[in-house]
């Protein structure tokens, strides 16, 4: 049994404390005082035998401190030769320390990843087993494990068997300019992430303005890139490309604007002096067959080859007024959509009344008879041209 000390010897013990719970042993003030822990000599050396020998049987050399709770050489040595003896701890204290120990039956690894026992308890290692077996990699159509992208492989956007969380997707949008706020940038020449910009005065647009961009790339490829114009402070919406201009963007196209739309090859007069984005004169110059493809792919040579081989003529409608094609009415018949033709009065005459002389002759039987007509040619008058009133525009072909 354990005794309390304190207790059981009033006054010749120690109370207890943090280090001896039960009451520790005390000295006598003086030789004679009775105040000092009892101490026979034979109960002393059957105790201390006991502790010793713990301490040879573990190999434990004293280090001369006081054992206490916390810090005991003698429990060292109990723990060490319960390790060395293969003893269980279980078997020390009489508790099974597991579920094999209480009598309790578990499944094999066979049992865990067939899934078809009701009976048997699962150990963890015996659901990893099964979840191995059931649930391998998750793909599109076969159900499984996935792990989380970490936010390098979020933002290159290249790994395809790891998934995003919200914050990771909020990352990704924020970094391409698609969640909550743009890019704001002054040159769209040198912006290669695909994403939404901001994008004031810029230099490809003429008149500049305030403008949402949508820049897109193809891969990591910045040869082959596209941007979508949007006015912010206006109504006009431009496009751009590059891919198939040696790395450079085609020329700006302006295919809305203030209500307008048009398709390639449309002829617009406006009222300016220059031709706008997506336009080009119609002067008859040269352009390049490459830069404008859409065009040449829609008429061709049909105003001129340019060089014959890297050019190609536009329409020239200066000073030309436009005429409807026949196309099948019969009254301007043998026409093609873009030929000309040379001004032209249509064939008359002119029947010339003249009221202003008398004259007489003589007829049978006597008298006279007053009046006559006669026809002749008028002198010439006009100008260098026939033409109607008339409005001067800037006619311009769609690109």
């Amino acid at each position: 049994m354990a005794l309390k000390l304190n207790e059981r010897y009033p006054g010749r013990f120690n109370s207890p404390s943090t280090d001896y719970p039960q009451g520790s042993f005390k000295n006598r003030t003086t030789p004679v005082a009775k105040d000092g822990s009892y101490l026979e000599k034979d109960w002393a050396n059957d105790k201390e035998g006991f502790f010793q020998s713990l301490l040879s049987a573990a190999v434990i050399a004293a280090n001369g401190s006081v054992d206490k709770v916390g810090s005991s050489q003698y429990f060292d040595a109990i723990k060490q030769v319960i390790k060395d003896t293969g003893t269980s701890w279980a078997k020390v204290t009489g508790t099974p320390s597991t579920m094999v120990g209480y009598g309790i039956v578990l499944p094999t690894k066979l049992q865990a990843e067939a899934g078809t026992d009701n009976s048997l308890p699962m150990t963890p290692l015996r659901v990893a087993q099964y979840v191995d077996t059931k649930l391998g990699q998750a793909t599109e159509t076969v159900l499984g494990i996935v792990r989380k992208a970490s936010s390098i492989e979020a933002l290159a956007g290249t790994d395809d068997t790891g998934v995003l969380t919200p914050s990771k997707n909020k990352a990704v949008l924020d970094a391409r300019g698609l969640w909550a706020t743009s890019k704001v940038t002054t040159d769209l020449d040198a912006e290669l992430t695909t994403g939404f910009y901001s994008a004031s005065g810029p230099a490809i647009v003429p008149g500049g303005g305030l403008f949402q961009v949508l820049n897109t790339r193809s891969g990591g490829d910045s040869r082959w890139q596209g941007q979508l114009l949007m006015g912010i402070s206006s109504s006009r919406i431009l496009y751009r490309s590059k891919g198939n201009y040696a790395g450079a963007f085609s020329p700006v196209v302006e295919f809305y604007s203030t209500g307008n739309c048009y398709l390639v090859g449309a002829s617009v007069g406006f009222y300016r002096e220059t031709a706008p984005p997506g336009f080009l004169k119609e002067n008859g110059a040269a352009v390049s067959r490459t830069t404008y493809a859409e065009l040449f792919a829609l008429i061709g040579t049909r105003y001129g080859a340019g060089d014959g081989s890297t050019t190609f003529n536009v329409p020239d409608s200066r000073a030309l007024f436009t005429r409807a094609l026949d196309d099948g009415k019969n009254i301007d018949t043998g026409r093609v959509v873009g030929s000309t033709q040379a001004q032209s009065i249509q064939s008359h005459n002119h029947v010339i009344l003249t009221k202003a002389f008398n004259f007489s002759f003589s007829a049978p039987g006597g008298g006279s008879a007053p009046g006559g007509s006669m026809t002749g040619a008028t002198e010439a008058t006009g100008g260098t041209e026939t033409r109607p009133a008339n409005i001067a525009k800037l006619y311009c072909i769609k690109f």
